[in-house]
């Protein structure tokens, strides 16, 4: 398996650079572009492009009503502008395309680390809020977990049941499946989940398999639980089915709730975080087959995949129960391009 090789200090004073010179006025432009043409993110893009151009032209010529982006990038959702540029001209030379996704994969990066280091620096806060003053924390947080919880049972049903037999120790794994009432007071549902995941209680993690928030009625209002806090109770409804046999359930529900150590994204398709994780990989990798890497939280491209669609219900989620786990902070991301996912470790 090919794995990237870490970015030296020269790679990041060259991204920081070229983040800089998209401020540096009338010749930025210019300047932009010799960086990106030349940068390895590029480079690497030219080479897969060439598939990607045959698959899109062949599509045209046997289906010439679907969309050419369809299947460009091996099933990347691109962004509009992007699609745009491949219809306008599907003869679009190699270098310019590559050029304008390398351009557009900076953007989206440089967009999701602000929101990454959002997300951080309010962890941080609350930290700090809560060595302040614990129990007016506490309080605080108990007062938003009723309200939290409330909104839930009247809104939400999750169903969770045992994908294999919950009697073995190293592999209790259970299905959870959570969908939005259509009529909260008569408690139907249309049958679409918005939520589908997989939480393993043998190893302690929660990994997604469909999320589509817009499959949740609630969210045509105002009264809706955002995605972290559809994990976390998807966690304890979770705990709860696991610790239900035998003695003493409470003080042992009480304290598994406490070992969440890991969330996984597992296929995303979303076109935005795929832009930013391949931009965030280290020189000679990319988010695709045969490609691992694993980034620590103190490295800036942490923040950015945190920051993603698919990264910032796991941050949320974090900023909002940290108190709540023994593993209270993130420890890295590891990406797994054989499967196109992420895993978030905390520690």
């Amino acid at each position: 398996m090919k794995t990237g090789v870490p970015r030296v200090q020269q790679g990041r004073e060259t991204a920081s650079a070229r983040r800089l010179s998209s401020r540096a006025g009338p010749g930025r432009v210019g300047a932009l572009a010799d960086m990106a043409h030349q940068a390895p993110a590029a480079q690497r893009l030219k080479k897969l492009q060439p598939y990607a151009d045959q698959q899109a032209l062949q599509l045209k010529k046997t289906h010439p009503d679907r969309d050419p982006l369809a299947v460009m990038g091996h099933g990347n959702q691109w962004p509009s502008d992007m699609r745009r540029l491949v219809q306008d001209d599907p003869q679009i030379s190699i270098d310019a395309r590559a050029q304008h996704i390398f351009d557009r994969g900076e953007q989206q990066y440089t967009e999701d680390l602000a929101r990454g280091q959002a997300i951080l620096a309010e962890l941080k806060q609350r930290r700090e809020r809560r060595a302040e003053d614990r129990p007016a924390f506490e309080q605080e947080a108990r007062e938003k977990a009723q309200d939290v919880n409330d909104l839930y049972e009247a809104r939400y049903k999750t169903t969770t049941r045992p994908l294999n037999d919950p009697s073995q120790p190293d592999d209790r794994v259970y299905s959870s499946v959570t969908e939005g009432y259509d009529d909260p007071q008569a408690q139907t549902t249309s049958g679409k989940a918005a939520y589908v995941d997989q939480v393993n209680m043998s190893h302690n993690f929660l990994q997604t398999s469909e999320v589509y928030a817009k499959e949740d009625p609630n969210r045509k209002g105002s009264h809706f639980l955002y995605n972290s806090e559809v994990f976390w109770q998807q966690w304890q409804e979770a705990v709860a089915a696991d610790t239900r046999r035998g003695p003493g359930r409470d003080n042992r529900t009480r304290k598994k709730i406490k070992k969440l150590s890991a969330m996984v994204q597992r296929s995303i398709s979303n076109g935005a975080t795929q832009l930013t994780v391949h931009h965030a990989m280290r020189d000679g990798s990319y988010f695709f087959n045969g490609y691992t890497q694993t980034i620590s939280v103190q490295d800036e491209e942490f923040a950015a995949i945190l920051g993603t669609p698919n990264g910032r219900g796991i941050g949320n989620m974090m900023k909002d129960h940290f108190h709540e786990l023994e593993k209270d902070d993130f420890r890295d991301v590891e990406i797994d391009g054989d499967t196109t996912s992420f895993t978030v470790n905390f520690g």
